[in-house]
């Protein structure tokens, strides 16, 4: 071992111990010092002045939020935020301690060499995900919802508002996007239909995100512009195969070819980060040993037209304590495990059991992530080594004549795209659109309770026609949609806006409202508690009343 690993070693040794240290210092004095101060200062008794008054400021400004437990739970995550700002200090100190290491690991990454074959496969499988998968997101039926319900996310979202939407052009650029994306899949024409692709899905994806939340698919967007700036084309495709036919050589190992993946595996890394650092900043130590995660099952499983609950996970405080631990570290590991082969595999593997442990316990797949996992593996190597692929062709030796394919368009797709993903990564945007923060679940849900409206008719004699609560609306939405919906709906802060809205919810409910009804919307709280499904709300609150009319 040289003295540089030695050095290393000694280091991450010290940095481990001065962590571990200072969160057992916090867990010591925080029962001891900080919580009785909290309690003093509640009560206006504390010795620190400046505790008191900023209690008081507090309760003063929403007497319903802040109360004692919140304040406790503020304490709690100030004191994790400066964990997680010390072990921030200590990564950087030891990155500076052995910046020459660390540039080396950074360049060494970043300029590897690969062949076409592995871009190619992940060429096939980002356009065969947007070929599949964009039906379910319904572009017709969107198109076709009035602009009243619009909600435009960050980003391109007020240029959306803008363009024309109708469910007969929505079919006609459906058709198009398709085509596109089967021709870029088996790479026919690859750099035109690549681009086309991408620029499409900006609004094929991008219209269905108008309607009060955004379905976190944007990688897809993203994964396809890296790939359209590349040489990804160049093995795998109709177009080789043609070139090939015409006497080209077969391309060999260039940096042009393994850089789009690396960009992303960059990006994968940041999807998953910035989730489990907000885990940390916005909900704490209670976000991993509260009731938040079993509050979130709740509320998830109770959100489906059928809901069923998993008793021995959301009633056993180790499963669930051992899921909040392990969400949170393999959320913000997995950006630092891309950079060498073995612990991409790791990467893959902790991937896989997350988003299966995931989609069990939440109910949420995100199959497009897990096949995205399909990128970290070299498969020339793996396809070589179990015989199905021959070794590096003899007309290698003709391509190194050749002009090397740059990578600077690469360069300059994967800038544009990360510099967007960070900033809004750190400022906690979700609501985003080509660029966000993906779903933080970060503030902790302190009660089991969900929202709902609910509308009632009411005929010209006074008597209750109808008692619903729009879900034979809902069939019409992805599930997670509609309940955004309602939730953007229901924080309208303009009474007029408000009232459009809901009487636009109402007429897609395909009643018949007759001159002379009255229509009165309420605000209805359910508890999600498996046991407490099925019984009537626990409060009910009138948000709007009006009379409807037929439309014109």
């Amino acid at each position: 071992m040289n003295s540089k690993q030695s050095s290393m070693k000694r280091d991450l040794a010290i940095g481990f111990i001065l962590f571990i240290t200072v969160i057992a210092v916090e867990l010591l004095l925080y029962p001891v010092l900080v919580a009785p101060t909290i309690d003093a200062a509640w009560n206006g008794t504390s010795s620190l002045g400046w505790a008191n008054s900023a209690v008081a400021g507090r309760v003063a400004s929403d007497p319903e939020l802040y109360d004692l437990e919140h304040l406790h739970w503020m304490g709690r995550t100030l004191a994790t935020r400066f964990g997680v700002v010390f072990l921030a200090g200590l990564g950087c100190w030891l990155a500076w301690r052995h910046r020459e290491r660390f540039a080396g690991l950074l360049r060494g990454f970043f300029t590897e060499k690969d062949t076409p074959f592995n871009i190619g496969v992940f060429r096939f499988v980002v356009f065969g995900m947007m070929f599949f998968f964009v039906g379910k997101e319904e572009l017709p039926h969107y198109s076709s919802l009035p602009a009243t319900l619009h909600f435009p996310p960050v980003g391109l979202g007020p240029a959306l508002a803008r363009m024309p939407a109708s469910p007969e052009l929505a079919t006609v650029i459906l058709v198009i996007f398709k085509t596109c994306c089967l021709f870029a899949m088996v790479g026919l024409f690859t750099r035109l239909t690549t681009i086309l692709a991408t620029v499409l899905a900006l609004y094929v994806f991008g219209i269905p995100q108008m309607f009060g939340k955004v379905n976190h698919n944007h990688h897809l967007v993203w994964f396809a512009a890296v790939l359209a700036s590349s040489r990804c084309g160049d093995a795998l495709s109709v177009d080789a195969l043609l070139r090939r036919m015409r006497g080209r050589p077969t391309p060999g190992q260039a940096i042009a070819y393994a850089l789009p993946l690396r960009i992303i595996w960059v990006l994968l890394g940041l999807i998953y980060f910035f989730p489990g650092y907000w885990k940390l900043w916005g909900g704490g130590i209670d976000w991993i040993f509260g009731d938040h995660l079993r509050y979130q099952m709740y509320h998830l499983w109770s959100t489906h037209e059928n809901p069923t609950s998993i008793p021995w996970i959301s009633e056993s405080k180790f499963m669930v304590t051992l899921g909040g631990i392990a969400t949170i570290v393999f959320e913000i590991l997995f950006i630092f495990l891309i950079f060498t082969r073995t612990t991409r595999v790791l990467a893959a593997i902790g991937g896989l059991c997350f988003h299966t442990a995931v989609g069990f316990g939440l109910r949420i797949a995100f199959h497009s992530l897990q096949l995205s996992y399909i990128s970290l593996f070299d498969w020339r190597h793996i396809l070589t080594r179990i015989g199905i692929l021959k070794q590096a062709s003899s007309d290698a030796d003709q391509w190194k004549t050749l002009r090397r394919p740059t990578p600077l368009p690469t360069v300059i797709v994967g800038v544009i795209i990360i510099v967007p993903v960070l900033f809004l990564g750190f400022k906690g945007e979700n609501n985003g659109w080509p660029f966000a923060c993906y779903p933080r679940f970060s503030y902790p849900i302190t009660e089991p309770e969900r929202d709902k409206i609910e509308f009632e008719v009411t005929g010209a004699d006074g008597r209750v026609l109808t008692n619903n609560t729009l879900d034979e609306v809902r069939v019409k939405f992805r599930t997670a949609r509609w309940i955004g919906l309602l939730r953007r709906t229901l924080l309208s802060k303009d009474p007029e806006l408000l009232e459009k809205r809901l009487q636009a919810l109402y007429l897609l409910s395909e009643s018949e409202p007759v001159d002379g009804e009255t229509i009165r919307f309420y605000r209805a709280t359910y508890s999600t508690i498996p046991d407490d499904w099925g019984n009537p709300p626990i409060r009910r609150e009138l948000l709007v009343e009006f009379e409807v009319k037929p439309p014109s």
